[in-house]
């Protein structure tokens, strides 16, 4: 239908959503059946921005995201791969190379330093966790502020308007139990 075809692009295109909000509100008061008018499932950049935009334009809204720890034990917070795991970690390490780069080159341009300079892996790798940290923090508070629902599940599709949460043993979350969206959206 128009209605749920086009749910997912009202996220990514804020002009659509006030040409049909009318539409959508006026659905809304007429479902009181369900307990969100959109859950995202994904906590990533899309599914944040998605939910937050939805929020902002008078929405009922809950992100779903849980990560299976990987093998060896490896977990993280709201913000997807690119915060957790990937480019903001490796643009840090990154920077961290270039200034090892300059201190080697800095006595060339009348820098007085001592012979050796050496790096420490363990203060780099806890700075950056620090700083994935604290952008997983802010990633909460920014939800919060925008009265989104975070949920720390890991959300499955039980039919068009239910949403299952499993919790981090697998198990089936009996608080809140199965969750009733007008709209679910899912990002990878």
């Amino acid at each position: 239908s128009f209605y749920n075809n086009n749910m997912a692009a009202l996220c990514l295109y804020r002009h659509r959503w006030k040409r049909i909000r009318y539409l959508y509100n006026f659905t809304r008061n007429l479902t009181g059946k369900y307990d969100y008018d959109l859950v995202v499932i994904g906590g990533g950049s899309g599914g944040l921005a998605c939910s937050k935009e939805a929020a902002q334009l008078g929405q009922k809204v809950a992100v779903l995201d849980y990560v299976e720890p990987s093998a060896k034990g490896t977990k993280w917070g709201l913000g997807g791969t690119c915060v957790n795991v990937g480019c903001i970690p490796k643009k840090l390490m990154h920077q961290a190379a270039l200034l090892g780069t300059a201190v080697k080159d800095a006595k060339m341009y009348g820098w007085q330093l001592p012979e050796t300079v050496r790096h420490d892996w363990t203060t780099l790798a806890e700075a950056v966790q620090n700083h994935v940290r604290s952008l997983n923090w802010g990633h909460r508070v920014q939800l919060q502020d925008k009265n989104v629902k975070y949920l720390n599940l890991k959300g499955s599709l039980v039919d068009g308007h239910t949403v299952r949460g499993l919790s981090k043993a697998g198990k089936e979350v009996e608080s809140p139990p199965p969750i009733k969206p007008v709209e679910i959206v899912l990002l990878n």
